[in-house]
C-alpha cells in the first residue's frame, strides 16, 4: 500500500486528508488535531538580585535569577554576547509553576554593565531578556577624621575621641579601632 510523508512544517490546528485512487475514486476526508506543538520562544524574565539599599559594593558576587514556564536551557552572557566566566549553561530547575537558573558573577564591578539571558528550549526556540546592574561602589571611604573633646596637654579625667568618615556611594558600615596595639575593636555605624 503507498503511502506518503507530508513534508510541511504543522501548526496548531485542524487538518482533512482525502485519499484518491488511481481510478479516481475518493475515500472521503479524514480530520485529524494537531495541538499541543509549542512553536513560541520561551517567554523570559530576569531578575539581579539587588543588596536592600541597591549599591553595590565591587568584591560582592551578584546573584542573577532567569525563570521560563517551560523547561528551557538558560545562558548568562554580556551585552556583547561574549560568556560570563563562571557562569555555564544550565538547565532550568523546577520552581514553583515554572523553571528557574542562577548565577553568581564574582568578577568586581567597578561601573554599570549589562548581562543578556538566553533561553533555548528543546525544539530550538530562543528568546532572551537583559539585566542591567547600576549603583556600583567601587570608590574607597574617606581617610576618617579624628577629634579629641580637649586636645590640650596631660589629662585626668576622660576624653572623647570621635571618629568620622564617609563614603558618598554606599555610606560607612562601621569603624575598625585599636588602643595602645590590643586587638582591633569593632564600631557599628
Amino acid at each position: 500500500m503507498p503511502s506518503f510523508l507530508l513534508v510541511q512544517r504543522l501548526e496548531n490546528g485542524s487538518y482533512y486528508v482525502r485519499v484518491k485512487s488511481a481510478k479516481g475514486y475518493n475515500s472521503g476526508s479524514f480530520s485529524f488535531q494537531v495541538s499541543g506543538l509549542d512553536l513560541a520562544p520561551p517567554g523570559i524574565t530576569g531578575t539581579a538580585v539587588q543588596p536592600a539599599n541597591e549599591i553595590w559594593a565591587t568584591e560582592e558576587a551578584l546573584t542573577v535569577t532567569a525563570t521560563d514556564q517551560t523547561n528551557a536551557y538558560f545562558s548568562l552572557r554580556y551585552s556583547d554576547g561574549s560568556p560570563v566566566p563562571g557562569c555555564a549553561e544550565k538547565e532550568g530547575n523546577r520552581n514553583g509553576s515554572g523553571y528557574m537558573a542562577s548565577w553568581t558573577i564574582t568578577e568586581q564591578l567597578t561601573s554599570a554593565k549589562t548581562f543578556r539571558i538566553i533561553a533555548t528550549d528543546r525544539w530550538g526556540h530562543t528568546s532572551g531578556t537583559t539585566v542591567s546592574v547600576s549603583g556600583i561602589d567601587c570608590k574607597k571611604p574617606s581617610k576618617p577624621s579624628v577629634y579629641f573633646s580637649d586636645s590640650g596637654g596631660w589629662q585626668n579625667k576622660d576624653v572623647t575621641v570621635t571618629i568620622s568618615g564617609g563614603n558618598a556611594d554606599s555610606g560607612i558600615s562601621h569603624y575598625v579601632y585599636r588602643i595602645n596595639r590590643k586587638a582591633p575593636a569593632l564600631r557599628q555605624g
